[in-house]
């Protein structure tokens, strides 16, 4: 009988070591780094970043100091200035728009005009006319209301001696509020509440109706918000807008009427420009206050630039109110070409 002689194995330590020598080289090679600075506990820049692994247990490529490497699984490690620089050539792809344009058939500049014309009707639509002159003529209001149909504005706001001929004007083209007891407010609950039912049967939009100063130094906040949900459930449907000056008001008082605000369930708050920095001497305030966050509000102010109508936008107002807006937004849509 004849036995096979067994192959002679090498020394286990001697395998074990000459796998970490291999694993060690090919792990050195990967990292390339060319007078970078170690400014953090792992041993890289900022811009360095450690290999990740794939899920499939591939080494997945990573940047150092700007420039990509990779761990090579094999004895090609090195990487030559040749390739790095094939990475930092991109094609030149057109814009968005020029693809755009060519599917449509139409120029760069006439879609341009066009997407323009189509975000300014979308900013027009968060705009409310004031019409509330008390010696507005009939005829003035007739002008004011044509012109705020043909920019596409939201609504215009009347006052209650003028709603009949306002509805007849704007028909279904325009929305028509109503501001009660402009400018002086009213200083019994039974009062307004007969002034909102009035105006509710006269099918307005909205009602806009003024918070007196003077109950937030005399009335506790309690009784003040007990007070706007009887209005408020006066008004049923038709939404009820507090309008304050915070001109007028602390910050604290400030926050106290948006509290207000949201404990009786108005749906929007109106107030002056005060309270929105949009870069104008008229607004030094300071904007982006904290309770403001909180609330719906309209800014109302008396004669914007076209400026200030994009500042105000972009300080968190869901909608503006004017009297002068139509010349400021006729200068919105000059400065977006699509006047």
């Amino acid at each position: 009988m004849f036995f096979r002689r067994k192959p002679k194995l090498k020394n286990d330590l001697e395998t074990k070591e000459s796998a970490k020598t291999s694993v060690e080289n090919n792990v050195s090679q990967t990292y390339v780094k060319e007078d970078a600075e170690v400014t953090d506990f792992n041993g890289y820049t900022k811009s360095e970043k450690s290999p990740k692994q794939s899920p499939d247990g591939e080494n997945e490529s990573f940047d150092i100091g700007g420039e990509k490497g990779e761990i090579k699984d094999s004895e090609e490690s090195e990487t030559s200035d040749a390739d790095l620089n094939d990475d930092d050539e991109k094609p030149n792809t057109p814009p968005p728009i020029y693809e755009t344009a060519k599917l449509f058939g139409v120029s760069e500049e006439k879609l341009t005009g066009e997407f323009n014309a189509y975000k300014a009707g979308k900013l027009f639509r968060r705009v409310n006319l004031l019409a509330i002159d008390v010696r507005m003529s009939v005829e003035l209001l007739n002008g004011l209301i044509k012109n705020a149909i043909d920019l596409g504005l939201e609504s215009v706001t009347v006052l209650p001696s003028k709603i009949i001929e306002a509805k007849k004007f704007a028909g279904d083209k325009i929305k028509v509020r109503v501001a009660l007891f402009y400018p002086f407010g009213a200083e019994t609950l039974k009062f307004k509440q007969k002034a909102i039912s009035n105006a509710v049967k006269r099918k307005v939009s909205a009602i806009e109706l003024p918070l007196e100063i003077s109950d937030l130094a005399q009335k506790k906040p309690q009784l003040i918000v007990k007070e706007w949900k009887k209005l408020k459930r006066k008004a049923g449907k038709v939404p009820l807008i507090l309008t304050v000056d915070f001109d007028l008001l602390t910050i604290e008082e400030i926050t106290l009427v948006t509290d207000i605000v949201k404990r009786a369930g108005i749906e929007k708050v109106k107030t002056s420009t005060c309270v929105l920095n949009c870069g104008s001497n008229d607004f030094q305030t300071g904007g982006n206050l904290p309770c403001l966050e909180t609330v719906k509000y309209e800014v109302a102010t008396l004669r914007p630039t076209s400026s200030d109508i994009l500042s105000m936008f972009r300080w968190g107002a869901e909608t503006v109110s004017s009297p002068n807006v139509i010349d400021a937004l006729m200068g919105v849509k000059k400065l977006l070409g699509c006047d």
